[in-house]
């Protein structure tokens, strides 16, 4: 028998699964397999720690929207988005961007890394503000 059966790794991961808002949540924690390396697990134990411990100083306060359909869709060329699907962009734009602000106020960390690379592409969420503004008030 492996090991992760022994422990319920298996069992664990899919009652963690299960808090998981959104389907690229549940993929990535699908893409975290089971590890055996001291390294791997202590990183990611630090990890859990200081995103523990800052929620404890802060909370979040972000919204885990899933915009994997509307992002589909919005890749089709000749395609339009609705006024709802124009504000469900805003809010999760605007969710990236907090949890970014949050990252890099956790100075010194490993947790700050996880933050690198990701762009907040301010201009796109005024346009898409903009844009749901626009369509609001001729609606």
């Amino acid at each position: 028998m492996f090991l992760e059966q022994k422990i319920g790794f298996d069992r664990v991961r899919g009652e963690v699964e299960g808090w998981c808002e959104t389907v690229g949540g549940r993929d990535k924690l699908r893409g975290e397999g089971f590890s055996r390396s001291p390294d791997v697990i202590l990183r990611r134990q630090r990890l859990a720690d200081q995103m523990r411990r800052g929620l404890d100083e802060e909370p979040l306060g972000v919204e885990f929207l899933d915009v994997g359909e509307i992002v589909a869709k919005a890749e089709v060329e000749g395609t339009h988005l609705s006024v709802e699907e124009v504000v469900v962009l805003g809010r999760a734009l605007r969710s990236v961007g907090l949890a970014l602000d949050f990252l890099g106020r956790r100075e010194g960390e490993e947790l700050r890394g996880l933050g690198v690379g990701v762009e907040r592409h301010r201009e796109v969420l005024e346009r898409v503000e903009r844009a749901a503004g626009v369509q609001r008030s001729v609606i």
